[in-house]
Protein backbone atom coordinates (compact mmCIF):
# COMPACT_ATOMS: atom_id res chain seq x y z
CA UNK A 1 0.00 0.00 0.00
CA UNK A 2 1.31 3.43 -0.96
CA UNK A 3 1.75 5.64 2.10
CA UNK A 4 4.02 8.32 0.66
CA UNK A 5 4.48 9.98 -2.74
CA UNK A 6 7.82 11.56 -3.64
CA UNK A 7 7.57 14.23 -6.34
CA UNK A 8 10.90 15.76 -7.46
CA UNK A 9 10.56 19.16 -9.10
CA UNK A 10 12.81 21.58 -10.98
CA UNK A 11 9.95 24.15 -11.15
CA UNK A 12 9.46 23.61 -14.89
CA UNK A 13 5.98 23.50 -16.40
CA UNK A 14 6.18 19.71 -16.67
CA UNK A 15 7.28 19.40 -13.05
CA UNK A 16 4.55 21.75 -11.80
CA UNK A 17 1.97 19.67 -13.64
CA UNK A 18 3.35 16.50 -12.03
CA UNK A 19 3.07 18.11 -8.59
CA UNK A 20 -0.62 18.86 -9.17
CA UNK A 21 -1.18 15.32 -10.44
CA UNK A 22 0.66 13.85 -7.45
CA UNK A 23 -1.42 15.91 -5.01
CA UNK A 24 -4.69 14.62 -6.46
CA UNK A 25 -3.37 11.05 -6.52
CA UNK A 26 -2.16 11.37 -2.91
CA UNK A 27 -5.66 12.37 -1.87
CA UNK A 28 -7.13 9.35 -3.68
CA UNK A 29 -4.60 7.03 -2.03
CA UNK A 30 -4.74 8.79 1.36
CA UNK A 31 -0.97 9.15 1.12
CA UNK A 32 1.48 11.84 2.24
CA UNK A 33 3.03 14.02 -0.48
CA UNK A 34 6.72 15.00 -0.30
CA UNK A 35 7.99 17.57 -2.80
CA UNK A 36 11.72 17.34 -3.54
CA UNK A 37 14.20 19.77 -5.06
CA UNK A 38 17.75 18.55 -5.50
CA UNK A 39 20.85 20.60 -6.31
CA UNK A 40 23.69 18.74 -7.98
CA UNK A 41 26.88 20.29 -6.63
CA UNK A 42 30.18 19.80 -8.53
CA UNK A 43 32.92 18.14 -6.49
CA UNK A 44 35.13 21.16 -7.17
CA UNK A 45 32.61 23.54 -5.57
CA UNK A 46 34.17 25.30 -2.57
CA UNK A 47 31.58 27.95 -1.90
CA UNK A 48 28.87 28.00 0.74
CA UNK A 49 25.59 26.29 -0.05
CA UNK A 50 22.94 28.85 -0.82
CA UNK A 51 25.35 31.74 -1.28
CA UNK A 52 23.60 32.82 -4.49
CA UNK A 53 21.63 36.06 -4.28
CA UNK A 54 19.22 35.23 -7.11
CA UNK A 55 15.54 34.92 -6.25
CA UNK A 56 15.17 32.24 -8.91
CA UNK A 57 14.42 28.86 -7.24
CA UNK A 58 16.43 27.22 -10.04
CA UNK A 59 19.54 28.95 -8.68
CA UNK A 60 18.94 29.70 -5.02
CA UNK A 61 18.13 26.97 -2.45
CA UNK A 62 16.51 29.53 -0.12
CA UNK A 63 14.20 30.67 -2.91
CA UNK A 64 13.45 27.03 -3.74
CA UNK A 65 12.61 26.32 -0.10
CA UNK A 66 10.24 29.29 0.04
CA UNK A 67 8.55 28.28 -3.23
CA UNK A 68 8.08 24.70 -2.02
CA UNK A 69 6.71 25.85 1.34
CA UNK A 70 4.16 28.03 -0.44
CA UNK A 71 3.22 25.15 -2.73
CA UNK A 72 2.78 22.77 0.20
CA UNK A 73 0.56 25.26 2.02
CA UNK A 74 -1.56 25.70 -1.12
CA UNK A 75 -1.88 21.93 -1.56
CA UNK A 76 -2.92 21.41 2.07
CA UNK A 77 -5.55 24.12 1.73
CA UNK A 78 -7.10 22.36 -1.29
CA UNK A 79 -6.59 18.66 -0.62
CA UNK A 80 -7.09 16.64 2.52
CA UNK A 81 -3.52 15.33 2.66
CA UNK A 82 -0.24 15.78 4.50
CA UNK A 83 2.34 17.66 2.42
CA UNK A 84 5.98 18.45 3.14
CA UNK A 85 9.10 19.34 1.18
CA UNK A 86 12.85 18.73 1.04
CA UNK A 87 15.68 20.72 -0.53
CA UNK A 88 18.74 18.52 -0.83
CA UNK A 89 22.27 18.73 -2.20
CA UNK A 90 24.31 15.99 -3.80
CA UNK A 91 27.67 15.55 -5.47
CA UNK A 92 26.45 12.22 -6.82
CA UNK A 93 23.65 11.21 -9.14
CA UNK A 94 20.22 12.79 -8.98
CA UNK A 95 18.63 9.37 -9.38
CA UNK A 96 20.33 8.07 -6.24
CA UNK A 97 19.17 11.09 -4.25
CA UNK A 98 15.59 10.70 -5.47
CA UNK A 99 15.39 6.98 -4.72
CA UNK A 100 17.48 6.83 -1.53
CA UNK A 101 14.60 6.94 0.96
CA UNK A 102 11.97 5.31 -1.26
CA UNK A 103 10.72 1.91 -0.13
CA UNK A 104 7.94 -0.50 -1.03
CA UNK A 105 5.31 1.86 0.40
CA UNK A 106 6.49 4.80 -1.71
CA UNK A 107 5.50 6.02 -5.17
CA UNK A 108 7.76 8.39 -7.14
CA UNK A 109 5.94 10.78 -9.49
CA UNK A 110 8.01 12.63 -12.11
CA UNK A 111 7.04 15.05 -14.87
CA UNK A 112 8.00 14.78 -18.53
CA UNK A 113 7.73 17.42 -21.25
CA UNK A 114 7.72 17.51 -25.03
CA UNK A 115 10.85 17.28 -27.14
CA UNK A 116 11.43 21.02 -26.89
CA UNK A 117 11.49 20.72 -23.09
CA UNK A 118 13.64 17.62 -22.80
CA UNK A 119 16.19 17.93 -20.02
CA UNK A 120 18.65 15.41 -18.67
CA UNK A 121 16.92 15.59 -15.29
CA UNK A 122 13.36 14.74 -16.23
CA UNK A 123 13.88 12.81 -19.44
CA UNK A 124 16.61 10.41 -20.54
CA UNK A 125 19.39 8.90 -18.50
CA UNK A 126 18.31 10.17 -15.07
CA UNK A 127 14.69 9.15 -15.57
CA UNK A 128 15.84 5.72 -16.70
CA UNK A 129 18.20 5.44 -13.72
CA UNK A 130 15.42 6.37 -11.30
CA UNK A 131 13.23 3.61 -12.73
CA UNK A 132 16.05 1.05 -12.59
CA UNK A 133 17.27 2.01 -9.09
CA UNK A 134 13.96 2.60 -7.35
CA UNK A 135 12.62 -0.09 -5.04
CA UNK A 136 9.14 1.31 -5.61
CA UNK A 137 6.84 2.21 -8.52
CA UNK A 138 7.72 5.26 -10.65
CA UNK A 139 4.96 7.18 -12.42
CA UNK A 140 5.89 9.47 -15.34
CA UNK A 141 3.41 12.29 -16.00
CA UNK A 142 3.37 13.92 -19.48
CA UNK A 143 3.05 17.69 -19.34
CA UNK A 144 -0.41 17.68 -20.95
CA UNK A 145 -1.81 14.99 -18.65
CA UNK A 146 -4.18 15.83 -15.80
CA UNK A 147 -5.47 13.53 -13.09
CA UNK A 148 -9.03 12.43 -13.85
CA UNK A 149 -9.06 9.26 -11.81
CA UNK A 150 -7.89 5.83 -12.92
CA UNK A 151 -10.94 4.33 -14.53
CA UNK A 152 -9.05 2.57 -17.32
CA UNK A 153 -5.56 1.07 -16.88
CA UNK A 154 -3.38 -0.95 -19.28
CA UNK A 155 -0.70 -3.27 -17.89
CA UNK A 156 1.84 -4.36 -20.53
CA UNK A 157 3.58 -7.71 -20.25
CA UNK A 158 6.38 -8.81 -22.57
CA UNK A 159 7.18 -12.36 -23.60
CA UNK A 160 10.76 -12.11 -22.35
CA UNK A 161 9.87 -11.51 -18.70
CA UNK A 162 6.43 -11.87 -17.17
CA UNK A 163 7.03 -9.60 -14.20
CA UNK A 164 4.91 -11.41 -11.62
CA UNK A 165 6.99 -9.82 -8.86
CA UNK A 166 5.31 -6.54 -9.74
CA UNK A 167 1.76 -7.91 -9.89
CA UNK A 168 1.08 -8.09 -6.16
CA UNK A 169 2.24 -4.50 -5.47
CA UNK A 170 0.20 -3.42 -8.49
CA UNK A 171 -2.87 -5.19 -7.10
CA UNK A 172 -2.39 -3.39 -3.78
CA UNK A 173 -2.00 -0.05 -5.58
CA UNK A 174 -5.23 -0.58 -7.52
CA UNK A 175 -7.39 -1.56 -4.53
CA UNK A 176 -8.80 1.95 -3.87
CA UNK A 177 -9.87 2.30 -7.52
CA UNK A 178 -12.76 0.74 -9.43
CA UNK A 179 -10.65 0.53 -12.57
CA UNK A 180 -11.07 -1.55 -15.69
CA UNK A 181 -7.66 -3.22 -16.11
CA UNK A 182 -6.46 -4.62 -19.45
CA UNK A 183 -3.47 -6.94 -19.33
CA UNK A 184 -1.71 -6.78 -22.67
CA UNK A 185 0.72 -9.57 -23.52
CA UNK A 186 2.95 -8.17 -26.26
CA UNK A 187 5.52 -10.21 -28.16
CA UNK A 188 7.34 -10.10 -31.47
CA UNK A 189 6.61 -13.72 -32.38
CA UNK A 190 3.44 -15.80 -32.65
CA UNK A 191 4.66 -19.13 -31.28
CA UNK A 192 3.17 -22.00 -29.34
CA UNK A 193 5.38 -21.06 -26.39
CA UNK A 194 4.17 -17.45 -26.35
CA UNK A 195 0.55 -18.67 -26.36
CA UNK A 196 1.30 -21.03 -23.48
CA UNK A 197 2.96 -18.19 -21.56
CA UNK A 198 -0.10 -16.00 -22.15
CA UNK A 199 -2.41 -18.67 -20.72
CA UNK A 200 -0.17 -19.14 -17.68
CA UNK A 201 -0.03 -15.38 -17.10
CA UNK A 202 -3.80 -15.09 -17.30
CA UNK A 203 -4.28 -17.82 -14.69
CA UNK A 204 -1.76 -16.28 -12.30
CA UNK A 205 -3.16 -12.77 -12.69
CA UNK A 206 -6.71 -13.97 -12.04
CA UNK A 207 -5.48 -15.69 -8.89
CA UNK A 208 -3.90 -12.45 -7.62
CA UNK A 209 -6.86 -10.24 -8.61
CA UNK A 210 -9.60 -12.50 -7.21
CA UNK A 211 -11.63 -9.57 -5.92
CA UNK A 212 -11.57 -7.75 -9.28
CA UNK A 213 -12.21 -10.53 -11.81
CA UNK A 214 -15.13 -8.63 -13.33
CA UNK A 215 -12.78 -5.67 -13.94
CA UNK A 216 -10.11 -7.63 -15.83
CA UNK A 217 -9.60 -8.23 -19.54
CA UNK A 218 -6.74 -9.87 -21.44
CA UNK A 219 -5.39 -9.25 -24.90
CA UNK A 220 -2.44 -10.58 -26.87
CA UNK A 221 -0.63 -8.60 -29.54
CA UNK A 222 2.15 -9.56 -31.94
CA UNK A 223 4.35 -6.63 -32.87
CA UNK A 224 7.64 -5.74 -34.54
CA UNK A 225 7.28 -2.18 -33.25
CA UNK A 226 6.55 -2.64 -29.57
CA UNK A 227 6.96 1.01 -28.58
CA UNK A 228 4.63 2.43 -31.23
CA UNK A 229 2.03 -0.32 -30.97
CA UNK A 230 2.00 -0.14 -27.17
CA UNK A 231 1.24 3.57 -27.19
CA UNK A 232 -1.36 3.12 -29.94
CA UNK A 233 -3.07 0.36 -27.97
CA UNK A 234 -3.18 2.41 -24.76
CA UNK A 235 -4.52 5.43 -26.65
CA UNK A 236 -7.28 3.43 -28.35
CA UNK A 237 -8.23 1.99 -24.96
CA UNK A 238 -8.50 5.46 -23.52
CA UNK A 239 -6.06 4.46 -20.79
CA UNK A 240 -5.59 6.76 -17.82
CA UNK A 241 -2.36 4.96 -16.98
CA UNK A 242 0.04 2.59 -18.72
CA UNK A 243 1.89 0.19 -16.41
CA UNK A 244 5.11 -1.73 -17.11
CA UNK A 245 7.36 -3.74 -14.81
CA UNK A 246 10.84 -2.20 -14.59
CA UNK A 247 12.37 -5.68 -14.64
CA UNK A 248 11.25 -5.91 -18.29
CA UNK A 249 14.72 -4.92 -19.44
CA UNK A 250 13.93 -5.42 -23.10
CA UNK A 251 10.77 -3.29 -22.99
CA UNK A 252 12.33 -0.52 -20.90
CA UNK A 253 15.37 -0.40 -23.20
CA UNK A 254 13.04 -0.01 -26.19
CA UNK A 255 11.12 2.84 -24.56
CA UNK A 256 14.24 4.71 -23.49
CA UNK A 257 16.24 4.47 -26.72
CA UNK A 258 17.20 7.97 -27.79
CA UNK A 259 15.22 7.70 -31.03
CA UNK A 260 12.18 6.45 -29.09
CA UNK A 261 11.74 9.47 -26.83
CA UNK A 262 8.45 10.26 -28.57
CA UNK A 263 6.87 7.27 -26.83
CA UNK A 264 6.57 9.22 -23.58
CA UNK A 265 5.17 12.35 -25.19
CA UNK A 266 1.58 11.16 -25.26
CA UNK A 267 -0.95 12.18 -22.62
CA UNK A 268 -0.84 8.81 -20.88
CA UNK A 269 0.86 8.59 -17.46
CA UNK A 270 3.32 5.69 -17.50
Amino acid sequence: MIKKIFCPTDFSAAANNAVNYAAKLAEALKAELVLMNIYQVPLSHTGIMGEAISNDPHENPQAASKALEEKCNAIKSIYNIKASFEVDFTTGSLAKSITHDADGETLIVMGTGGLQYVSDFFFGTNTYRVIKQAKCPVLLIPENSTYKGLSNVVYAITYEEKGQEALKPFEEFMRPFESQITFLHITEHNTEMSNDVFKAEKSEIEDIFKSKLDKLSFEMKYSNSIRGDLEEFATKKGADMLVMAARHRSLMDILFKKEAIISDLSDIPT
